[in-house]
């Protein structure tokens, strides 16, 4: 019978159950929970804890003074006048009392039965007489039954019906919450629920999961959205049935009326009055009925309670804010907790372009997504939570704080871009536009958006500037995402098209690149290619015979001016000088026959025809300078190649064609004579003289002569010959000292010690002849040196 309670029927007892029935009972004390009671006192009802003092802010405020109340956990039972009540919003029209259960966990009213009960059928036609009601002690189980004691007031009656004893039944736990979800008391079902030991219902934790966030839609229906968020932060629910109770510029198309909020739960809708559902469930508070709070004035008319208003929102109130602002601290927690389980499975943002858009997946298959933690989702689920929360957390940045949209575009973000592109295009963001294509790879939507603004822009710098920078940052990866947005930079400015190619943020397939540019523009290509060579130090040779085939093109082109061909001739001159990395013969096949004949000196060079290529330099070009030079360069990389100047010389002095043999005397001795003159330590001495033409006078190659006999082989041939015609010299004048003698007689007397020479030892003296005793010597040579000191004059 009704919530909570199930009443059969009684039987009468006999003529001692009638005692003390009209008697009012006494005050009484009921212990409610531990270290709490209740002391009904006249029309009020309040909680005491152990120290006396109130333990709860509310307390019950009766229609009428309760005859009884009795506790059957954990429902407060009362006996109230008939009168002074109401059953199913309607005043009670008999003067016999009613039952009232009022849950003692939230104060509110669980059920009014009125007597008779329904097991009873009275008589419409004979007036019902009055009744009273005892309640008998309940026991102290929680699921023990309730028991009453019903009695007729007259006597007469009372003797010939005697009194009935009721036994109630409390309905099983399961089935009263059911009931009070069903009619949308969460907060009261949530109580109820919490009262109950983890054993009595084995889906206590679903079940209080499940009601927490239908209470969370209720609070936001009363726009109690701090309260709503706490709960929802608490569980782990699909975070698309929370973003759907918002408007539609926030949730999309995932929006949904107030009356299908709690369907997004599981739960059927019952809206049948004008008034929302879930509006019904309100903590019990000052202006609720029979409720008053402890010590203040209820401001509310009594029996009335105060209804909120309905949950649609003015974007410009306060309210609005206050509802977006939960929302966004919820979404940022959801997005940590998301990207955390990303992380741990090594997938970033990056990795969205792989997925399945959020668009591409209908409403239903969203809703449907678990209400599990991140830890326990699969992949695919996780990409559809991070795209679903990042979304919603765009919009609501766009709804209430637009300034913020920019930083969330530079980070990585999974938001679904056909959800929020026409809104930022719609309020002038293109910045923030750009960075979400580019976060989200879709670049060709990006470099779309930079063309449509840079031809809006009068100034070349602001149209193409930030296209190029864009495409200098993409990798090799989108090659043909840049060459789509170079070709209209390049268009428009071929030198900060090139600049595209030439970024240090990323090397981009060379061999790609020039084919790309050479479509374009020759010219550019060959930019890129000397970029490529001159900066970049480029050794494949492939590279090289490229440049050397676009030079060669555009020396021969007709269609360029006569300033740019010359340009073009000598730049590729001087690249058939300075790179090492052409193969010759190649380029070689591309000349032309008669024309660039200094090129194709150049290139018979490095195919080691030097003598075909001096040929070329003197007899072609008449350019002995550069004949010469040739030479220097040859000798310079080649040291051991000693017989170029030899050859050339012989070119000059004994040309091989004979139409040109005719005139060589004149024409090329004189270039000879110089050759001879400025490198004569590089020629064959004996060689030359022979090729020197019998005319030429020793004063004409005088120098050549003077040095060639400073060269090491001429000057230690001619030093031997002085040296032994010296020797010669020598051994003559000893020859001729060795022929003179002297006659030693027996009266020859020694002049210094005046004795006979005889047959003693002699010395010979210089330069008169004179002999002494060869001991007698050395003072005989004093005696000399003396004298001659004393002839020499004396200088004053």
């Amino acid at each position: 019978m009704g919530m909570g309670m199930n009443a059969i029927s009684g039987f009468g007892l006999g003529g001692y159950m009638t005692l003390g029935l009209g008697a009012k009972s006494k005050p009484s004390i009921i212990k409610t929970a531990e270290g709490e009671f209740v002391i009904p006192k006249e029309t009020s009802t309040v909680f005491l804890g152990s120290d006396g003092k109130p333990s709860r802010k509310l307390a019950i405020e009766w229609p009428a003074t309760p005859e009884e109340t009795a506790l059957a956990k954990p429902y407060l039972l009362s006996i109230l006048p008939g009168t002074a009540t109401q059953t199913g919003g309607v005043p009670n029209q008999t003067p016999n009392p009613v039952l009232q259960a009022r849950s003692s966990l939230t104060l509110s009213v669980a059920q009014t039965i009125s007597y008779p009960f329904g097991v009873l059928r009275p008589n419409r036609a004979v007036p019902p007489p009055q009744y009273s009601l005892r309640l008998l002690s309940p026991s102290s189980t929680s699921t023990a039954p309730l028991f009453l004691i019903s009695a007729p007031n007259d006597r007469t009656n009372l003797a010939t019906e005697g009194s009935t004893l009721w036994m109630f039944n409390i309905q099983p736990w399961s089935t009263q919450i059911d009931e009070l979800v069903a009619d949308c008391k969460y907060s009261d079902a949530l109580a109820l629920l919490e009262s109950l030991e983890d054993g009595i219902l084995p889906d206590k934790i679903k079940r209080r999961a499940h009601i927490q966030a239908l209470h969370g839609v209720a609070l936001i229906a009363q726009k109690h959205f701090e309260a709503a968020f706490e709960i929802f932060l608490n569980l782990d629910l699909n975070p698309a049935k929370i973003i759907a109770m918002y408007p539609v510029e926030i949730s999309g198309r995932l929006s949904k009326p107030e009356s299908s909020w709690i369907e997004l739960f599981g739960e059927k809708s019952q809206n049948n009055s004008g008034t929302s559902p879930l509006l019904e469930d309100t903590e019990p508070g000052a202006g609720s009925a029979n409720v008053a709070v402890i010590g203040e004035e209820s401001g509310a008319p009594e029996g009335v309670t105060p209804e909120p208003s309905g949950p649609k929102l003015n974007s410009k109130s306060k309210e609005y804010r206050d509802a977006v602002d939960r929302l966004l601290e919820y979404l940022t927690q959801r997005r940590q907790k998301i990207k955390l389980a990303l992380s741990a499975i090594n997938i970033m943002s990056s990795d969205a372009a792989k997925t399945t858009r959020l668009s591409e997946a209908s409403v239903d298959e969203i809703m449907i997504l678990p209400d599990a933690p991140p830890t326990a989702l699969t992949p695919e689920q996780l990409f559809k939570f991070a795209q679903i929360v990042d979304t919603a957390l765009f919009k609501s940045y766009l709804a209430v704080k637009p300034g913020l949209i920019g930083p969330l575009c530079r980070l990585d973000n999974w938001c679904e871009v056909s959800e929020v592109q026409n809104e930022l295009r719609a309020r002038g963001k293109f910045t923030e536009l750009k960075f979400l294509y580019q976060g989200k790879r879709m670049h060709s939507e990006a470099l779309a958006l930079l063309k449509d603004l840079g031809e809006k822009e009068t100034d070349l710098d602001e149209q193409l500037d930030p296209t190029v920078a864009y495409l200098q940052n993409l990798g090799p990866e989108y090659l043909p995402i840049i060459f789509e947005g170079a070709e209209w930079v390049l268009k428009r400015d071929k030198n900060k098209g090139f600049h595209i190619f030439t970024s240090e943020e990323h090397v981009l397939p060379k061999n790609e690149v020039v084919d790309f540019l050479q479509k374009i523009d020759p010219m550019v290509s060959i930019r890129f290619l000397e970029f490529l060579v001159d900066e970049k130090k480029e050794t494949e040779s492939s590279f090289h015979d490229r440049l050397g085939d676009l030079y060669l093109r555009s020396a021969l082109s007709g269609d360029l001016p006569s300033d740019v061909k010359t340009t073009a001739i000598n730049k590729f001159i001087s690249f058939l000088v300075t790179s090492k990395y052409y193969h010759p013969d190649h380029l070689l096949a591309s000349l032309p026959h008669d024309d660039m004949l200094e090129a194709r000196a150049i290139l018979l060079g490095r195919l080691g025809d030097h003598k075909a290529a001096l040929s070329i330099y003197v007899y072609d070009l008449q350019n002995f300078v550069k004949a010469e030079e040739y030479c220097k360069q040859l000798h310079f990389t080649n040291p051991n190649e000693q017989g170029v100047y030899m050859m050339l010389l012989r070119l000059y002095l004994l040309p091989e064609d004979p139409k040109r043999s005719k005139s060589s005397q004149n024409q090329y001795l004189q270039p000879a004579l110089d050759l001879i003159s400025k490198h004569s330590p590089r020629l064959d001495a004996v060689e030359t003289l022979q090729l020197l033409p019998p005319l030429v006078t020793a004063s004409s190659v005088q120098e050549y002569l003077c040095e060639a006999l400073r060269t090491p082989r001429i000057h230690v041939r001619f030093e031997r010959e002085l040296w032994k015609a010296r020797s010669e010299q020598v051994s003559q004048i000893l020859m001729t000292y060795e022929s003179k003698r002297v006659k030693i007689a027996d009266s020859r007397l020694c002049p210094q010690c005046h004795k006979r020479l005889d047959r003693a030892a002699i010395a010979v003296h210089a330069p008169r002849g004179e002999v002494t005793h060869y001991h007698c010597r050395e003072a005989f040579s004093a005696k000399l040196k003396g004298k001659e000191r004393i002839l020499q004059p004396t200088v004053l």
